[in-house]
């Protein structure tokens, strides 16, 4: 017997590269297109989740809002009650003799000299003590120092209002470093203030 060789060919496996080359460019495509859609999943639901909270956002203001308002009204309709004229004229009163310390404070810190510095303030019946400390230059005299910042206080209308008096209280001497200097002390007298008794 003669032996016969065969040679087995499998044509359900030949694939060529150009066929191989295009399964693979297929694959690829189908990857991004996977990519792209979870991209623009994740940004939808990040887009929904920012709008719910705006809304919502909006939703709580528009309540905050409409409290507010229900409060307002209820207080209003509570404050209507009857004043009197002499109620009315005895709150003007009270007004009128309140005593605004926020100006005066000011007022006092514009018109202190450069070289002086208000060390302390103490209000007690009735009186505004005024403690300050300031440079003595050479040949100056205490008084003149001191006469000078009472001027000051005097003619500035904003802080004298609501004082009858400004006076000096005391003073002394000391020496800081080499450098002469004077600490005094000037009460304001405020205005007594009438309380009428029924």
């Amino acid at each position: 017997m003669q032996n016969q060789n065969f040679i087995i060919i499998n044509l359900n496996q030949t694939i060529s590269k150009a066929q191989l080359h295009e399964y693979k460019l297929e694959r690829n495509r189908w990857i991004l297109f996977g990519i792209v859609m979870f991209i623009m999943c994740g940004l939808s639901i990040f887009s929904y989740t920012i709008s719910r909270d705006i809304l919502e956002l909006k939703q709580e203001r528009i309540t905050t809002i409409d409290q507010i308002v229900y409060d307002t009204n209820a207080l209003q309709k509570e404050g209507q009650i009857d004043i009197s004229k002499t109620d009315i004229q005895n709150l003007s009163k009270l007004e009128s003799e309140q005593i605004l310390w926020s100006p005066k404070l000011k007022a006092l810190a514009d018109i202190t000299p450069e070289d002086m510095s208000v060390t302390e303030l103490e209000f007690k019946n009735r009186k505004l003590i005024i403690s300050a400390i300031s440079k003595l230059h050479p040949g100056e005299k205490e008084f003149k120092v001191i006469d000078h910042f009472i001027e000051l206080l005097k003619n500035n209308i904003q802080f004298s209002e609501h004082f009858t008096t400004i006076t000096f209280l005391n003073s002394e001497r000391i020496r800081s470093k080499g450098q002469e200097m004077l600490a005094f002390k000037v009460v304001a007298l405020t205005k007594k203030q009438s309380v009428k008794r029924k």
